[in-house]
């Protein structure tokens, strides 16, 4: 798998926070919320990734492998969340 390397579209809207801190985690709900009302998908700038939280995208993205990938996300082991997902484009070779 190639990873291609993106930068944020000018016109996704940007968020900085943690999906993979401790405070996130405790309370989660009011984070979803935010990345909701932001758009279908959002750049989560800590990260460098790509978000999506609304249920029509998340089971987009984790329906479509061969496109969209988190087996390259630079975050730390987690616990997946079935309420939001974070993912790179990615391009099977």
């Amino acid at each position: 798998m190639t990873t291609i390397a993106i930068s944020a579209a000018p016109d996704v809207p940007h968020l900085d926070f943690d999906p993979f801190s401790i405070e996130f985690f405790a309370d989660p709900f009011p984070t979803h919320e935010k990345l909701r009302e932001a758009g279908p998908v959002v750049y989560l700038d800590k990260w460098g990734v790509y978000g999506v939280a609304r249920y029509e995208q998340v089971h987009a993205v984790l329906n479509d492998p061969q496109t969209l990938c988190a087996a390259t996300c630079r975050a730390p082991p987690r616990p997946l969340n079935a309420c939001s997902s974070v993912f790179r484009f990615s391009q099977r070779t």
